[in-house]
């Protein structure tokens, strides 16, 4: 792992993802860190997270920051959106898309946002795009996270904030670490059990002092250690 040297942190989670993508789903300690690292080449675009990031990026790049529309985008995803094995909140969010895109031609903000809420999303899908929105939005990440994050995992807002925070330069690792833990909580308006505790746990993994050490305690963690 020493000899990768990416400078920009969204190649560096493109390579987590691959690397994690072997373990994805099991329990800690399940998977050798030598059998973690043949991911690299075994999956060398990484899960559904990476196309996320990669795809969020791509359409910013193609219709440019000041005419992004969260619209515009769900739709680009849906349509865009590869072999990648998705969860089910994302299954259920593109099959509304493409039913509504189908029958009525254009998609209604609000409508999505209260399919989203109902919904009941407990998942981390939406957090395979905090950093793209950094990068791509800066200071405006904030605003732009959270219409996006609305209409897909709205159960999982205040995570993306946090991990946001981070991101900016707003809030500390440890104050994430402690913001982030993984306490007796029940699902509401911004939160659910299993978002905060992943970035808690990617809070607690980043805190090692090399790539090495970062992967092989992401392997102990077990779950989904790719995000």
């Amino acid at each position: 792992m020493s000899t990768l040297n990416w400078e920009d942190p969204i190649d560096l989670y493109y390579a987590g993802d691959s690397i994690g993508a072997v373990a994805e789903g099991g329990s800690g300690g399940s998977v050798s860190y030598e059998r973690a690292m043949r991911g690299l080449k075994s999956h060398p675009r990484g899960t559904d997270e990476s196309e996320i990031a990669r795809l969020f990026l791509r359409y910013c790049d193609e219709i440019g920051v000041d005419d992004f529309s969260v619209t515009d985008w769900y739709a680009y995803h849906a349509k865009n959106r590869g072999a990648a094995k998705y969860g089910k909140t994302w299954r259920d969010h593109f099959a509304t898309i493409d039913y509504i895109l189908k029958k009525d031609g254009r998609l209604d903000y609000g409508h999505l946002v209260t399919l989203s809420k109902d919904r009941g999303s407990n998942g981390n899908g939406c957090l395979a795009l905090a950093y793209p929105i950094v990068k791509v939005f800066g200071r405006r990440a904030y605003e732009v996270a959270e219409v996006v994050s609305a209409g897909t995992h709205y159960q999982a807002l205040l995570t993306m904030t946090l991990a946001i925070d981070f991101f900016l330069g707003d809030k500390s690792l440890d104050d994430v670490i402690c913001e982030a833990l993984p306490a007796d909580v029940e699902d509401g308006w911004g939160l659910s059990p299993l978002a905060p505790a992943c970035l808690w746990a990617a809070a607690m993994v980043a805190k090692e002092r090399t790539l090495d050490d970062v992967v092989r305690i992401a392997l102990l963690q077990g779950g989904d250690v790719d995000t």
